[in-house]
């Protein structure tokens, strides 16, 4: 797994992870860019490994990249699961407060 985590331009903390052989995903606070990954033709979906997020194809992703300004890093899968745990565990207290 290959992972980064950039504040891009808009604000936004995001997190780009190779999902598998041929997509990868960005997570993390995408809400503030969600209009220009739609516009990028990546599909929203809720129930990834690392959480909600969105998947592209590995055709696209140099041109994400470039456009969030960030860089791949290794990241192991279980890894990535363990941060849509950690994810989930966090928005399920956000919800309880």
């Amino acid at each position: 797994m290959m992972i980064t985590s950039k504040k891009s331009a808009e604000g936004a903390n995001v997190r780009v992870a190779t999902y598998s052989e041929k997509s990868f995903c960005v997570f993390g606070d995408t809400y503030p860019i969600r209009k220009m990954l739609k516009a990028t033709k990546l599909c929203y979906n809720p129930k990834l490994k690392c959480g909600p997020g969105w998947l592209g194809s590995n055709k696209r992703k140099d041109a994400i990249l470039q456009l969030l300004g960030v860089k791949l890093e290794t990241l192991t899968e279980a890894e990535l699961i363990a941060i849509g745990e950690q994810r989930k565990a966090e928005s399920e207290q956000q919800q309880a407060d």
